[in-house]
Parts: C-alpha cells; structure tokens; sequence
C-alpha cells in the first residue's frame, strides 16, 4: 500500500513538472514583448533609423548614413562587412523598412528621411554581396534598393549589383546606406508566479522522499 502510494505520488510530481514546463513556456512566452521599431528622428524633424526592426524574426537596429561603403562599411572588401550576407535576406530587410520604418508622413514624404532631399523618392542601399573582379582585381559590392516613392504605388525593391565601393553617396540627393546592426539577445525572464509554482513542486517533491524514507523504516 506504502509503495503504491508513493508511486502514485511520483507520477503526480512527474506530471505536474511536465504541467509547469508549459506553463512557463506560454507564460514566457505571452511575456515577451512583440516586435515593434522604435523611429529615431532628430531634432529637424528627420528620420535617421530605428531600433527593433524585425527582419525575419531577429531584431535590428538601423541608421541611414551617408558616404561610400568603404569609408562607412570597413573598406567594403569582405562580405563579412555587411549585416547580410545574401540577396534573399538583405530583401527582407529592405521590405523591413517599408513595413515598419516607412511609415506616417516618412512613408510619403521621402526627403524627411536623413540623406535624402529628393521630394519623389529616397533610395537606400541595404548591401549583402562583394565582387573581385578576376581581371585586375576590383572590388565592386551588390546591394538591395528599397525605393520609397511619395506614391506608395511606386514603392519597390530592385537589385543594384557592382556598385564602387569608393561611391560617395553624399553627393547623391536620393540615396544612403542603411546600415542594420543586430541587437544583441537578452532573455526573457521567468514569471513570478512560475517561480511560486516552482516552488511549490519542490516541497512537494521533499515530502514524497519523507514518505518514501519513513515507508522504508516501517518495511
């Protein structure tokens, strides 16, 4: 009878572990905030990037800055250089943009954006590729376009391949670099009353071994 019981206590522990695995995982879960960009806009009223910027369900942080890609992306000469390192990916992030950055009157009024004075479109550059040439040796990169028109109609992503890396781009009144950078990955904490249930399994726990030790004596 003694030993009955104490298995059935045990399963009832082992059950109730399982119980609050998945409490603590929805708990965890339901905590963490949902990804939303935070716009960054200086004191002119324009818009220079964003924080929490959702690619493909990692988290970026973004700024639109003006020059070459070797002077703001480490000389530009390695694919490594670049936050993204395929077409696929830097289309993501370029459609990031305008699904949370591009927003409200940035969405529409194209030179509110830093780096861009052109009233029809701004033009940034997210890069992802780098090309040697096998001839004498030149480095171009590739880059995604993410063209926001004050036509939202006229939005669109296009392809720019073999760019000089030594291309000012601050000579241009529509186009700038969106440099992405991860965010780094903090965890998520475990909700009090997880800790409390938690708790309450470990006493549970210390009773079944009392049981079972005092079962044992009367054997």
């Amino acid at each position: 009878m003694g030993h009955s019981m104490t298995k059935t206590i045990g399963l009832s522990v082992r059950k109730a572990f399982a119980l609050v695995a998945t409490i603590t995982g929805f708990l965890a879960f339901s905590a963490a905030p949902a990804a939303a960009a935070v716009l960054l806009v200086d004191g002119n009223g324009q818009l220079t990037g964003a924080t929490g910027v959702d690619v493909g369900g990692t988290l970026y942080d973004v700024t639109f800055v003006d020059g070459s890609c070797a002077a703001l992306f480490d000389g530009c000469d390695e694919a490594s250089d670049f936050a993204f390192n395929d077409q696929a990916t830097a289309t993501l992030a370029a459609q990031a943009l305008f699904d949370q950055v591009f927003i409200g009157n940035f969405d529409f009024t194209p030179n509110l954006t830093f780096g861009c004075g052109d009233a029809e479109s701004c033009r940034p550059l997210v890069p992802f590729g780098i090309n040697v040439s096998p001839f004498n040796g030149n480095i171009t990169f590739d880059a995604v376009r993410a063209i926001n028109s004050f036509q939202s109609r006229d939005d669109e992503i296009l392809l720019a391949d073999s760019i000089s890396r030594f291309n000012d781009f601050s000579r241009s009144n529509d186009t700038v670099f969106a440099s992405f950078t991860e965010q780094g990955v903090s965890e998520v904490p475990l909700p009090a009353a997880a800790w409390m249930f938690l708790a309450g399994l470990g006493g549970l726990s210390a009773a079944r071994r009392k049981k079972r030790a005092k079962n044992s004596k009367e054997l």
